[in-house]
């Protein structure tokens, strides 16, 4: 699970140019012993859709934790991520309820399941679905 949180925007591929950086980003992790990000003059920030493939690939639940003055970008940024796990919540601007809209935003995500059965699965496999819902 990823827990982004912030209170500004976010920039996304093209918004590099603004200061001359224009080689596209590589997806790669770029962080030096202290964990800083080295590579931020030298490539552009992700498009929107290598942010889809990482968080596919890496197989990651977001939680958006964002100011009121950004919910609706967040909004549109979760739903241009289609097959992603994601949520957005409202953080108060002196992030006090911080732990209880992570406690809500991953129960949000933790009551969707997406299950499929993959029709071209072994002869000799049977597969069965069995729920037990609380309360």
């Amino acid at each position: 699970m990823i827990v982004f949180s912030t209170d500004a925007g976010f920039h996304y591929a093209g918004d590099g140019r603004l200061a001359g950086i224009t080689t596209p980003n590589d997806g790669e992790c770029h962080l030096d012993a202290d964990g800083y990000y080295t590579k931020s003059t030298e490539q552009d920030y992700p498009s929107i859709a290598l942010l889809h493939q990482k968080i596919k690939e890496n197989k990651v639940n977001v939680i958006w934790a964002v100011t009121q003055a950004n919910q609706n970008l967040y909004n549109q940024l979760k739903e241009a991520l289609p097959d992603v796990s994601s949520s957005v919540g409202v953080l108060e601007d002196d992030s006090s309820n911080v732990v209880t809209l992570i406690e809500e935003e991953y129960n949000k995500i933790a009551e969707r399941i997406i299950m499929v059965d993959n029709a071209n699965a072994s002869m000799g496999l049977k597969l069965s679905y069995r729920s037990e819902c609380l309360e």
